[in-house]
Protein backbone atom coordinates (compact mmCIF):
# COMPACT_ATOMS: atom_id res chain seq x y z
CA UNK A 1 0.00 0.00 0.00
CA UNK A 2 3.08 2.39 0.85
CA UNK A 3 4.94 1.37 -2.33
CA UNK A 4 0.86 2.54 -4.26
CA UNK A 5 0.71 5.65 -2.42
CA UNK A 6 4.89 6.59 -3.05
CA UNK A 7 4.36 5.82 -7.14
CA UNK A 8 1.21 7.93 -7.01
CA UNK A 9 3.21 10.79 -4.97
CA UNK A 10 6.51 10.67 -7.43
CA UNK A 11 3.02 11.20 -10.43
CA UNK A 12 1.73 14.05 -9.05
CA UNK A 13 5.51 15.95 -8.59
CA UNK A 14 6.39 14.55 -12.23
CA UNK A 15 3.17 16.53 -13.62
CA UNK A 16 3.94 18.94 -11.22
CA UNK A 17 7.58 19.41 -12.57
CA UNK A 18 6.88 19.25 -16.18
CA UNK A 19 4.06 22.09 -15.84
CA UNK A 20 6.50 24.14 -14.93
CA UNK A 21 9.33 23.15 -17.65
CA UNK A 22 6.35 23.82 -20.18
CA UNK A 23 5.92 27.26 -18.55
CA UNK A 24 9.61 28.10 -18.56
CA UNK A 25 10.01 26.91 -22.41
CA UNK A 26 6.81 29.39 -22.75
CA UNK A 27 8.75 32.33 -21.51
CA UNK A 28 11.56 32.01 -23.92
CA UNK A 29 11.21 35.30 -26.28
CA UNK A 30 11.30 33.40 -30.02
CA UNK A 31 14.24 35.43 -30.46
CA UNK A 32 16.50 33.01 -29.17
CA UNK A 33 14.22 30.25 -30.68
CA UNK A 34 17.07 28.04 -32.34
CA UNK A 35 16.68 28.47 -36.12
CA UNK A 36 14.40 25.68 -37.67
CA UNK A 37 12.85 24.96 -33.84
CA UNK A 38 8.83 25.16 -33.34
CA UNK A 39 8.25 27.61 -30.08
CA UNK A 40 5.32 25.68 -27.87
CA UNK A 41 2.10 26.25 -28.96
CA UNK A 42 1.12 27.55 -25.86
CA UNK A 43 3.90 30.42 -26.47
CA UNK A 44 2.56 34.05 -26.26
CA UNK A 45 3.33 36.05 -29.64
CA UNK A 46 6.51 37.86 -29.20
CA UNK A 47 6.68 41.45 -29.12
CA UNK A 48 8.44 43.40 -31.27
CA UNK A 49 9.36 46.79 -30.49
CA UNK A 50 8.43 50.00 -32.52
CA UNK A 51 11.18 51.99 -33.67
CA UNK A 52 10.01 55.71 -32.66
CA UNK A 53 12.29 58.11 -34.03
CA UNK A 54 13.86 61.12 -32.47
CA UNK A 55 12.55 63.59 -35.26
CA UNK A 56 9.48 62.79 -37.16
CA UNK A 57 9.50 64.48 -40.46
CA UNK A 58 6.68 67.18 -40.58
CA UNK A 59 5.45 68.21 -43.96
CA UNK A 60 3.91 71.44 -42.17
CA UNK A 61 7.64 72.83 -41.20
CA UNK A 62 9.01 75.72 -43.08
CA UNK A 63 11.65 78.45 -42.30
CA UNK A 64 11.75 80.45 -39.38
CA UNK A 65 12.42 83.52 -40.82
CA UNK A 66 9.23 82.98 -43.28
CA UNK A 67 7.25 81.39 -40.47
CA UNK A 68 7.62 84.87 -38.25
CA UNK A 69 6.52 86.63 -41.47
CA UNK A 70 3.25 84.66 -41.52
CA UNK A 71 2.02 84.82 -38.66
CA UNK A 72 -1.38 84.02 -38.43
CA UNK A 73 -1.08 83.14 -41.73
CA UNK A 74 0.49 79.84 -40.90
CA UNK A 75 -2.54 78.27 -40.22
CA UNK A 76 -4.16 79.23 -43.44
CA UNK A 77 -1.22 77.92 -45.27
CA UNK A 78 -1.09 74.31 -42.87
CA UNK A 79 -4.50 74.46 -44.72
CA UNK A 80 -3.32 74.50 -48.02
CA UNK A 81 -0.73 71.56 -47.18
CA UNK A 82 -3.08 69.49 -45.85
CA UNK A 83 -5.29 70.04 -49.47
CA UNK A 84 -2.02 68.54 -51.02
CA UNK A 85 -2.12 65.83 -48.25
CA UNK A 86 -5.15 64.36 -48.32
CA UNK A 87 -6.03 64.86 -51.97
CA UNK A 88 -8.68 67.42 -51.85
CA UNK A 89 -8.07 70.37 -54.43
CA UNK A 90 -10.31 72.46 -52.91
CA UNK A 91 -9.59 75.15 -50.28
CA UNK A 92 -10.90 77.89 -48.52
CA UNK A 93 -10.40 80.79 -46.41
CA UNK A 94 -8.27 83.12 -48.35
CA UNK A 95 -8.83 87.01 -47.44
CA UNK A 96 -7.73 87.22 -51.85
CA UNK A 97 -6.57 86.09 -54.83
CA UNK A 98 -2.76 87.89 -53.58
CA UNK A 99 -2.75 86.09 -49.91
CA UNK A 100 -3.31 82.74 -51.89
CA UNK A 101 -0.82 83.23 -54.36
CA UNK A 102 1.85 83.91 -51.37
CA UNK A 103 1.10 80.61 -49.31
CA UNK A 104 0.87 78.58 -52.86
CA UNK A 105 4.17 80.22 -53.61
CA UNK A 106 5.72 79.62 -50.13
CA UNK A 107 4.20 76.12 -50.02
CA UNK A 108 6.29 75.09 -53.57
CA UNK A 109 9.14 76.16 -52.04
CA UNK A 110 9.15 74.97 -48.61
CA UNK A 111 7.16 71.57 -49.71
CA UNK A 112 9.02 70.52 -52.71
CA UNK A 113 6.53 67.64 -53.29
CA UNK A 114 3.96 70.41 -54.42
CA UNK A 115 6.28 71.08 -57.11
CA UNK A 116 5.59 67.72 -58.33
CA UNK A 117 1.89 67.63 -57.52
CA UNK A 118 0.40 70.81 -58.07
CA UNK A 119 -0.13 72.43 -61.74
CA UNK A 120 2.17 75.76 -62.03
CA UNK A 121 2.77 78.74 -64.93
CA UNK A 122 5.14 76.32 -66.19
CA UNK A 123 2.87 73.73 -67.78
CA UNK A 124 -0.40 75.61 -67.72
CA UNK A 125 -1.96 78.93 -68.09
CA UNK A 126 -4.41 78.02 -65.34
CA UNK A 127 -2.70 75.88 -62.60
CA UNK A 128 -5.61 76.48 -60.14
CA UNK A 129 -9.23 78.40 -59.92
CA UNK A 130 -10.17 81.44 -57.10
CA UNK A 131 -13.14 82.40 -56.41
CA UNK A 132 -15.00 84.01 -53.55
CA UNK A 133 -12.18 83.33 -50.84
CA UNK A 134 -12.03 79.21 -52.62
CA UNK A 135 -8.95 78.02 -54.39
CA UNK A 136 -9.29 75.00 -56.43
CA UNK A 137 -5.66 73.47 -57.12
CA UNK A 138 -4.91 71.67 -60.43
CA UNK A 139 -3.73 68.10 -59.84
CA UNK A 140 -1.04 66.96 -62.10
CA UNK A 141 -1.42 62.79 -61.25
CA UNK A 142 -4.56 60.71 -60.44
CA UNK A 143 -4.60 59.89 -56.38
CA UNK A 144 -2.24 56.45 -56.06
CA UNK A 145 0.39 58.42 -58.39
CA UNK A 146 -0.17 61.44 -56.19
CA UNK A 147 0.14 59.24 -52.37
CA UNK A 148 3.09 57.96 -53.88
CA UNK A 149 5.53 61.14 -54.51
CA UNK A 150 3.94 61.80 -51.33
CA UNK A 151 5.65 58.61 -49.48
CA UNK A 152 8.82 58.63 -51.43
CA UNK A 153 9.57 62.04 -49.97
CA UNK A 154 8.36 61.45 -46.69
CA UNK A 155 11.06 58.76 -46.30
CA UNK A 156 13.42 60.15 -48.06
CA UNK A 157 13.00 62.45 -45.50
CA UNK A 158 13.03 60.59 -42.49
CA UNK A 159 15.97 58.61 -43.40
CA UNK A 160 17.90 61.97 -43.32
CA UNK A 161 16.87 62.93 -39.76
CA UNK A 162 17.27 59.14 -38.64
CA UNK A 163 20.52 60.29 -38.26
CA UNK A 164 19.73 62.22 -35.15
CA UNK A 165 20.04 61.41 -31.78
CA UNK A 166 18.55 63.13 -28.34
CA UNK A 167 21.98 63.05 -27.20
CA UNK A 168 23.67 64.93 -29.92
CA UNK A 169 24.34 68.84 -29.36
CA UNK A 170 23.19 71.41 -31.48
CA UNK A 171 26.38 71.30 -33.12
CA UNK A 172 26.31 67.65 -34.01
CA UNK A 173 22.56 67.86 -35.20
CA UNK A 174 24.02 70.34 -37.83
CA UNK A 175 27.04 68.68 -38.36
CA UNK A 176 25.32 65.10 -39.25
CA UNK A 177 22.96 66.97 -41.96
CA UNK A 178 25.45 68.93 -43.74
CA UNK A 179 27.68 65.84 -43.51
CA UNK A 180 24.54 63.96 -45.20
CA UNK A 181 23.73 66.31 -47.76
CA UNK A 182 27.50 67.07 -48.91
CA UNK A 183 28.45 62.91 -49.03
CA UNK A 184 25.30 61.75 -50.63
CA UNK A 185 24.63 64.63 -53.32
CA UNK A 186 26.11 64.25 -57.05
CA UNK A 187 27.35 67.46 -58.65
CA UNK A 188 25.29 67.59 -61.90
CA UNK A 189 23.79 69.92 -63.92
CA UNK A 190 19.97 69.64 -63.91
CA UNK A 191 16.94 71.56 -64.49
CA UNK A 192 14.80 69.12 -62.57
CA UNK A 193 12.93 70.71 -59.36
CA UNK A 194 14.41 70.44 -55.75
CA UNK A 195 11.78 67.10 -55.13
CA UNK A 196 13.69 65.13 -58.28
CA UNK A 197 16.92 66.46 -56.84
CA UNK A 198 16.69 65.44 -53.42
CA UNK A 199 14.94 62.31 -54.20
CA UNK A 200 17.43 61.35 -56.86
CA UNK A 201 20.47 63.42 -54.88
CA UNK A 202 21.65 65.28 -57.53
CA UNK A 203 21.99 68.95 -58.53
CA UNK A 204 24.19 71.98 -57.91
CA UNK A 205 25.25 74.25 -55.24
CA UNK A 206 21.19 76.04 -55.30
CA UNK A 207 20.05 72.17 -55.24
CA UNK A 208 22.94 71.04 -52.13
CA UNK A 209 22.04 74.62 -49.80
CA UNK A 210 18.03 74.51 -50.08
CA UNK A 211 18.28 70.47 -49.61
CA UNK A 212 20.34 71.24 -46.24
CA UNK A 213 17.57 74.37 -45.47
CA UNK A 214 14.73 71.86 -46.02
CA UNK A 215 16.38 69.21 -43.15
CA UNK A 216 17.38 72.47 -41.30
CA UNK A 217 13.90 73.65 -40.79
CA UNK A 218 12.76 69.88 -39.77
CA UNK A 219 15.05 70.84 -36.69
CA UNK A 220 13.64 74.76 -36.44
CA UNK A 221 17.21 75.90 -36.93
CA UNK A 222 17.34 79.35 -38.17
CA UNK A 223 19.04 79.29 -41.52
CA UNK A 224 19.11 81.10 -44.73
CA UNK A 225 19.52 80.69 -48.45
CA UNK A 226 22.96 82.45 -49.25
CA UNK A 227 23.97 83.39 -53.17
CA UNK A 228 26.86 85.47 -54.65
CA UNK A 229 27.07 86.45 -58.07
CA UNK A 230 28.32 89.73 -59.89
CA UNK A 231 31.71 90.76 -61.31
CA UNK A 232 34.39 89.64 -58.35
CA UNK A 233 32.80 86.91 -57.10
CA UNK A 234 31.73 83.47 -58.27
CA UNK A 235 28.47 82.46 -58.94
CA UNK A 236 27.65 80.27 -55.43
CA UNK A 237 24.89 79.12 -53.39
CA UNK A 238 25.42 78.21 -49.78
CA UNK A 239 23.62 77.93 -46.27
CA UNK A 240 24.19 80.38 -43.29
CA UNK A 241 22.40 79.45 -40.36
CA UNK A 242 22.29 79.66 -36.39
CA UNK A 243 24.63 77.45 -34.12
CA UNK A 244 24.92 78.32 -30.65
CA UNK A 245 23.42 81.66 -31.05
CA UNK A 246 25.96 83.11 -33.53
CA UNK A 247 25.56 82.63 -37.44
CA UNK A 248 28.22 80.89 -39.64
CA UNK A 249 28.41 79.81 -43.23
CA UNK A 250 28.14 76.20 -44.38
CA UNK A 251 28.82 75.33 -47.83
CA UNK A 252 27.84 71.57 -48.45
CA UNK A 253 28.95 71.95 -52.48
CA UNK A 254 32.34 72.54 -51.70
CA UNK A 255 33.00 69.63 -48.71
CA UNK A 256 35.29 67.60 -51.22
CA UNK A 257 36.34 65.09 -48.12
CA UNK A 258 35.71 64.81 -44.20
CA UNK A 259 39.27 64.92 -42.83
CA UNK A 260 39.34 68.76 -42.29
CA UNK A 261 35.65 70.01 -42.38
CA UNK A 262 36.95 72.98 -44.41
CA UNK A 263 33.58 74.20 -45.51
CA UNK A 264 31.52 73.66 -42.59
CA UNK A 265 30.93 76.62 -39.91
CA UNK A 266 33.31 79.13 -41.51
CA UNK A 267 33.45 83.00 -40.64
CA UNK A 268 32.43 85.96 -42.95
CA UNK A 269 36.03 86.57 -44.12
CA UNK A 270 36.79 83.32 -45.14
CA UNK A 271 33.30 83.21 -46.74
CA UNK A 272 34.22 86.36 -48.99
CA UNK A 273 37.87 85.34 -49.45
CA UNK A 274 36.90 81.82 -50.96
CA UNK A 275 34.30 83.70 -53.51
CA UNK A 276 37.06 85.87 -55.25
CA UNK A 277 39.68 82.93 -55.11
CA UNK A 278 36.78 80.15 -56.78
CA UNK A 279 36.59 83.43 -59.11
CA UNK A 280 40.09 84.20 -59.64
CA UNK A 281 40.31 80.27 -60.34
CA UNK A 282 37.62 79.82 -62.65
CA UNK A 283 37.98 82.93 -64.78
CA UNK A 284 41.97 83.62 -64.38
CA UNK A 285 40.84 86.96 -63.78
CA UNK A 286 41.69 88.98 -60.44
CA UNK A 287 38.85 89.49 -57.61
CA UNK A 288 38.27 92.51 -55.41
CA UNK A 289 36.91 92.29 -52.14
CA UNK A 290 35.81 95.38 -52.36
CA UNK A 291 33.23 93.89 -55.11
CA UNK A 292 31.41 91.96 -52.61
CA UNK A 293 28.88 94.54 -51.34
CA UNK A 294 24.70 94.06 -51.01
CA UNK A 295 24.39 93.84 -54.99
CA UNK A 296 26.15 90.37 -55.09
CA UNK A 297 26.01 89.10 -52.43
CA UNK A 298 22.34 88.18 -50.32
CA UNK A 299 21.37 86.27 -47.75
CA UNK A 300 17.56 85.00 -47.75
CA UNK A 301 15.30 87.61 -47.99
CA UNK A 302 17.08 89.63 -45.80
CA UNK A 303 19.49 90.84 -48.29
CA UNK A 304 22.21 92.18 -45.88
CA UNK A 305 25.85 92.20 -46.73
CA UNK A 306 28.32 90.14 -45.43
CA UNK A 307 30.48 91.62 -42.57
CA UNK A 308 34.38 91.69 -42.23
CA UNK A 309 33.31 90.93 -37.89
CA UNK A 310 35.38 87.63 -37.33
CA UNK A 311 32.95 85.19 -35.33
CA UNK A 312 35.02 82.68 -33.09
CA UNK A 313 35.00 79.68 -34.81
CA UNK A 314 33.00 76.61 -32.23
CA UNK A 315 34.44 73.86 -30.59
CA UNK A 316 34.36 70.34 -33.32
CA UNK A 317 31.39 68.04 -33.09
CA UNK A 318 31.99 65.26 -30.12
CA UNK A 319 30.39 62.69 -33.22
CA UNK A 320 32.97 63.36 -35.80
CA UNK A 321 36.03 64.62 -33.74
CA UNK A 322 38.91 63.01 -35.18
CA UNK A 323 41.86 65.21 -33.72
CA UNK A 324 41.75 68.03 -31.50
CA UNK A 325 41.34 71.53 -33.52
CA UNK A 326 44.67 73.14 -34.53
CA UNK A 327 44.78 76.32 -32.05
CA UNK A 328 45.12 79.58 -34.07
CA UNK A 329 44.55 77.62 -37.73
CA UNK A 330 41.49 78.97 -39.94
CA UNK A 331 39.58 77.21 -40.58
CA UNK A 332 38.89 74.16 -39.08
CA UNK A 333 41.47 71.45 -39.26
CA UNK A 334 40.51 68.59 -37.31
Amino acid sequence: MKRYLLLIICAFLCIGLLGCATAEVAEVPSSVVPSGSIPPASAPPASVPVYKPYIVYSPYAINQYTLKNLGDEYSLYCKLVDSVLQYNPSVSGFESEHQFHKLWCIMREEFPPAQMLCANFKNTDTPYAYADGTVKLQFLHQKDGHMKILKTYAQCIQNDLSLLTEEDTEMEKIAKIYKRVSEVMRYEKSSMELYDCIVKKQGVCDKYARYMMILLNQLNVECYYAYSDGEGVVNHAWVVAKMNDQFYHFDPTWEQSFENWFWFAIDDKLRKDSLVTEWQTVYGMGGNLDAINGDHVQIGSLNFILTSQKIPLPVCPEAYKGTDRKCGMDPWLW
